[in-house]
C-alpha cells in the first residue's frame, strides 16, 4: 500500500489559498471510493491501477482537517479488493461522461489498460 498527498484541494472554501490543506482519514460510511487507472498515455505509458477514498467533512475537524483521504495503489485485483473492502458510502469507476457504480463482477469492470 501507499499513500501519497492528493494531487487536488478538497474543500477549498474552508482553507486560505496558499496554505496547505490539513487531510485525516476517511470516516467509515463516509465518502467515496474511486477506482481507475493512471498512464496508458504517449509520455507515461505504463498503467497503474489506484483506488483513492475521499471524504469530504463538510466543515474542519477539531485538528483543522478538511477531508479524509487514502490511496491504495498495486494490481489490479489488489486493488479492486481494497476498494470493496474499505467502508465508503460509496465505490464508482470512470463511465459514461462521469462516474458509474464499481459492478459487484470483476468482469464487468472495464478500464483503459484491461485487456
Amino acid at each position: 500500500m501507499s499513500s501519497s498527498p492528493p494531487r487536488r484541494d478538497y474543500a477549498p472554501e474552508l482553507t486560505n489559498p496558499g496554505v496547505p490543506q490539513r487531510l485525516g482519514r476517511p470516516r467509515p460510511g463516509h465518502g467515496t471510493v474511486y477506482f481507475h487507472t493512471e498512464g496508458g498515455t504517449p509520455r507515461y505509458p505504463d498503467i497503474t491501477y489506484v483506488a483513492e477514498w475521499v471524504d469530504d467533512y463538510g466543515q474542519p475537524n477539531a485538528d483543522g482537517e478538511v477531508a479524509g483521504v487514502v490511496r491504495f495503489d498495486g494490481t489490479r485485483q489488489q486493488v479492486l479488493d481494497w476498494a470493496r473492502a474499505q467502508p465508503a458510502a460509496e465505490r464508482l469507476i470512470p463511465g459514461g461522461d462521469g462516474w458509474i457504480a464499481l459492478p459487484a463482477d470483476d468482469t464487468d469492470v472495464r478500464l483503459r489498460g484491461d485487456d
